[in-house]
Order: structure tokens, then C-alpha cells, then sequence
């Protein structure tokens, strides 16, 4: 096992180890993508709450950190036997000393890079990024976990592997039975392509940029403001990408789903973006980059490709 070096921005840190395991790259894939595997893996006492169809709940205690969570998994067939898997999670902790105690947000995001070596060995590299109220003890707080899991991968994932094989199909076995279609009379062919019409007007009506207020999008730029509604907010997701056209539409679908407002709250060095949808709508958008400010589609132009990590938060917006 090899610790990498780290570099980090702001509160936002980045931290790898690599792990080198004698099992196909395939194996290492079919385990880590259930997120039970990856929070029994790690050097901390966890427990797993309410599972939902893309999300889950746990409970996280040690190294400073004790709190619950909303996590994520996802998964890439990179091709060539060389996949990632993606674990973003966003809780808050209790920090303080004593009965002087307040709940601060934790971001993390830990990427499971499977490279093959040979045709039965897998060169595992596990990376870690995420923001912190702490400073330096944090660090090495998180070195230790990164290094405790590195261990624990080691040690333990070779016996999962073993107890799974053959239950999980591989990826590209899965794409492969996908692409077999079943034959179909023409008359089933024109009654698809009669249903499909309708959906992809409204998958369009889905993509449109909607600002209902500008007065919306400025108050996103008060540090005041955001302070007081992030007090009462309640974490349910985090996004580590670019900010794209798919990720507004992922989080607009998941606004849908919630009676309040969903608030992206993107940060990467020198630059902050603040997204806020409601009912399947962008109804607000600010940004900041080296002290230039953006609002509105403008904002939205300017961040296009960035890569940022995005904390998701449910917020008691006022509309009034």
C-alpha cells in the first residue's frame, strides 16, 4: 500500500492510497459497487438506515466525526476491464468541547479507481476528497481513515469477493443482454414510436433554464442570508462533476420529490456557485468567480464545464 501526496483548496482536501489485490479487476468491481460492501470496509462504526432507490441513509462514528449521512453510489464501465466506483456522502457532525457543542457540515466523496494487472490482479486506487470544520487535526484524521480503509480493503475484501462470486454479473454483461433486443411485428414497432413522441417533448420541457425572479438569484449571493438558511437545512445528497446540463436535470427530478427547496452549494478554489430548484424548476442562480459575479442564465453559461463539488441541501426558502 502507497500513500500518495495530497493537495487540497479552501476547506475542500484531496487524499489517495493504493492498494494492490489478487483478484480480476472484474471481482474488485462486482463487490464495491454495493454500498454495504464499501461502509463495511471502512475503519469507522457504521450503520445503514433507510435504503432508497438511488440514495442511502447511515450513521458514521469515529474520528471526529459522529453524524448521520445521505450517500450515493455510482458506477462507469471505463472499458478495457478498467471500471470506478463513486461513494459521495453529506451529514454534519457535533463539534466543540464539553456542553459547548453546535452541528457542522461534512462533505466527503470516495473514488474506487479498479485498473487490471494482468488477468488476476487488480491495482485498486482510493481516493478521498472532502470538506471539514477542522483544520489540521482533521488531516490527519482523514489520513488515518484513508490509510484504516486502505487496510481493511487488504484484509477483507478478497473473503467478500469470495462469498459473492458468481451472485453479481459483471457490467458488461449486463450492457451485452441489454443490446439483444426481441423481435417485433411491425404493428408493436409503430405503437412504440407512437409512445415515445410524447415523452420526448416532455423530457424537453424538462431541460428549459427557468428563472422565475432575479430578486431570487441575488439573494443567493448574501453570505448573510445563505448562513441563516443553511441553520435549519437538511443534507440529502452531494455531487462531485461538471456543472452540465445532466446534473441540473438531476437535481431537478430529485426536487420533485421534496416539499421545500433543493440549494447546490458549489465550491471549488476561487469560485462559489449557488443553484436553487423547487418542483422541477431552476428558480435561482448566483455564482462568484475571483470576485466577478454572475446571476440568472448568464451564471449558468459562465460555470458550464467547471468541475466543483456540490453539497445538496434541503432549504426553507422564503418566498415572500
Amino acid at each position: 500500500m502507497r500513500l500518495f501526496n495530497k493537495g487540497w483548496f479552501a476547506l475542500t482536501k484531496k487524499i489517495a492510497v493504493s492498494v494492490k489485490l489478487e483478484n480480476p479487476s472484474e471481482e474488485v468491481f462486482n463487490a464495491l459497487r454495493d454500498p454495504e460492501v464499501i461502509l463495511q470496509l471502512m475503519p469507522t462504526k457504521v450503520s445503514l438506515g433507510k435504503k432508497e432507490k438511488e440514495t442511502f441513509q447511515f450513521k458514521m462514528k469515529g474520528f471526529d466525526v459522529d453524524g448521520f449521512f445521505s450517500g450515493r453510489v455510482e458506477e462507469k464501465d471505463l472499458g478495457n476491464r478498467v471500471y470506478s466506483v463513486i461513494l459521495s456522502a453529506a451529514g454534519e457532525t457535533s463539534v466543540g468541547v464539553g456542553i459547548i457543542r453546535y452541528k457542522a457540515k461534512v462533505d466527503f466523496v470516495l473514488t474506487f479507481e479498479i485498473v487490471p494487472l494482468g488477468t488476476n490482479a487488480t491495482d485498486l486506487r482510493i481516493e478521498m476528497l472532502y470538506t471539514s470544520p477542522h483544520e489540521d487535526e482533521q488531516e490527519k484524521n482523514a489520513i488515518l481513515f484513508l490509510n484504516g480503509l486502505a487496510s481493511n480493503v487488504e484484509k477483507n475484501l478478497p473473503s467478500i469477493i469470495q462469498k459473492i462470486r458468481g451472485k453479481i454479473k459483471v457490467e458488461a454483461t449486463k450492457a451485452e443482454a441489454k443490446a439483444v433486443a426481441p423481435p417485433v411485428t411491425v404493428e408493436k414497432t409503430i405503437k412504440v414510436e407512437a409512445e415515445q413522441k410524447p415523452e420526448k417533448v416532455e423530457k424537453k420541457e424538462e431541460a428549459k433554464l427557468v428563472f422565475v425572479d432575479k430578486s431570487i438569484s441575488e439573494k443567493l449571493g448574501d453570505p448573510v442570508f445563505i448562513s441563516e438558511l443553511l441553520k435549519s437545512s437538511v443534507s440529502v445528497g452531494l455531487e462531485s462533476s461538471a456543472i452540465d446540463e445532466e446534473l441540473l436535470k438531476k437535481v431537478a427530478e430529485m426536487s420533485k420529490e421534496h416539499t421545500k427547496f433543493l440549494l447546490l452549494n458549489c465550491r471549488s478554489a476561487g469560485k462559489k456557485l449557488r443553484l436553487l430548484f423547487n418542483k422541477g424548476q431552476l428558480v435561482g442562480a448566483w455564482g462568484e468567480i475571483e470576485g466577478k459575479v454572475s446571476i440568472g442564465e448568464e451564471c449558468i453559461k459562465v460555470f458550464r464545464g467547471i468541475e466543483m463539488m456540490c453539497p445538496i441541501y434541503e432549504v426553507e426558502f422564503p418566498t415572500s
